[in-house]
């Protein structure tokens, strides 16, 4: 059966996650896991397989020994829920006592009280070879059922833009390890002297903190790289499907975008268009290169898929009145305009 222990994690309050023996079968709080795992060492198309246990458990032990520090995705369900509540009423109290006819069970009444189903998401690590797993408690408190999935064989989805001349031949690999079948590789055929778009598809063979994206050029000539963006295969519109999912649980009615020392030298301009074609910038607050993906219209999207309302902020510092009215004129204005 499944442990659950708190324990102070880096000063925050952790859940740890303990079992050899974990069922995919309904538990007191239903209980379910993934049963497949893959191994950092192999090959894309191998899976192993979690061993049957006696009793119908899954024993994922041998899964844990081979993805010891691996992220787990973590899906939780809290079902629709109907309870008897008593309110209370404090000014029937109140005048009942100031007027001397007492309580007499006024200002108090019972109602029902329904709370919908509720689902989140969440991740952890796998911390140990037993199957221990170190979450944040807030991600399964009051949870009735708990779904962890390994990300092993995640798909991704990119582009690449490219030219090139003489010869040279260009070949864009995903890379999860050091053996010679850690890796997937694509032959970039078409190239011209003239800027492309190339798409690329990859499945990851395993799930590792060193995953290297390579871009390898052969033969005689040159070639340049315009721009290079890989993500998720379930990507929404252009965002992390679990940060989408996660954020919209939070349910803020409100983002604001940018913000601060950084929009003191934000130019609006800069960050519309195609974002292949925005150079980045260089951010003096912080000194570092932002790469200018998130600009306008991204912010937008972003507040739309979480149902937020967008609040814009101007630039002050460096800005004038002129160009915030523009921005303005941007985001409201007919097409046209």
């Amino acid at each position: 059966m499944m442990t659950q222990k708190t324990k102070m994690w880096l000063g925050a309050a952790a859940l740890v996650l303990s079992s050899s023996l974990l069922t995919g079968a309904i538990m007191t709080n239903k209980i379910s896991m993934a049963t497949t795992a893959v191994a950092a060492d192999a090959p894309a198309t191998a899976a192993a397989p979690a061993a049957a246990a006696p009793g119908g458990l899954v024993d994922l032990t041998t899964a844990a020994e081979r993805s010891v520090n691996s992220v787990v995705y973590i899906k939780v369900t809290q079902n629709a829920k109907r309870q008897t509540v008593t309110v209370r009423d404090p000014f029937e109290e109140f005048f009942g006592d100031f007027f001397g006819y007492g309580n007499r069970g006024r200002g108090r009444q019972q109602e029902i009280e329904t709370q919908p189903k509720r689902q989140g998401a969440g991740s952890g690590v796998i911390i140990s070879t037993d199957g221990y797993i170190v979450t944040n408690n807030h991600v399964v408190a009051g949870a009735d059922e708990i779904l962890v999935k390994l990300n092993d064989n995640t798909e991704y989805k990119g582009r690449v833009i490219l030219r090139a001349d003489g010869s040279a031949k260009v070949s864009v690999s995903l890379v999860w390890g050091s053996g010679p079948a850690d890796r997937e590789t694509l032959v970039i055929d078409g190239l011209t002297t003239d800027y492309k778009k190339f798409f690329v598809t990859f499945t990851a063979g395993a799930d590792v903190k060193d995953a290297a994206l390579e871009i390898l050029g052969e033969g005689s000539g040159s070639f340049w790289i315009g721009a290079v963006s890989l993500m998720p295969a379930d990507n929404v519109e252009g965002f992390r499907a679990d940060l989408v999912s996660i954020l919209k649980d939070i349910g803020s009615p409100i983002y604001r975008w940018p913000g601060g020392n950084f929009l003191s030298g934000y130019e609006w301009r800069h960050g519309i268009g195609d974002p292949d074609q925005r150079p980045p910038r260089y951010d003096y607050a912080w000194n570092t290169v932002e790469s200018n993906d998130m600009g306008t219209d991204e912010y937008l999207t972003w507040c739309r898929l979480l149902g937020s309302e967008p609040y814009l902020v101007v630039n002050t510092g460096f800005g004038d009145a002129y160009s915030a009215g523009q921005w303005v004129e941007y985001v409201n204005g007919a097409e046209s305009t």
